[in-house]
């Protein structure tokens, strides 16, 4: 399972919880065993266009703007053995 464009303090807590939702399945994650490639890759999205701009998280802390966002977390789920996953 890899990640892409998520911010390090969220990876951990998305992970196992797709490992939870994965489990309660009846499918379970075996790192040594890659019949799948999961890749969770989030993206955020600025309500208003004036913030576009803006990186949630990276923000300068003497920035006084409240930010307005939507976040998504595609999942992309493919055999190891038909095709492999992009960066």
């Amino acid at each position: 399972m890899r990640t892409a464009n998520m911010p390090v303090f969220l990876q951990g807590y998305v992970t196992a919880e797709f490992d939870a939702a994965f489990t309660e399945k009846g499918l379970s994650h075996n790192d040594r065993i890659n019949a799948l490639q999961i890749l969770l890759r989030y993206k955020y999205i600025n309500l208003f266009s004036k913030q576009e701009s803006i990186d949630p998280f990276m923000r300068v802390e003497a920035m006084n703007v409240e930010l307005n966002y939507v976040a998504a977390i595609h999942i992309e789920i493919r055999e190891t053995a038909t095709s492999g996953l992009d960066p």
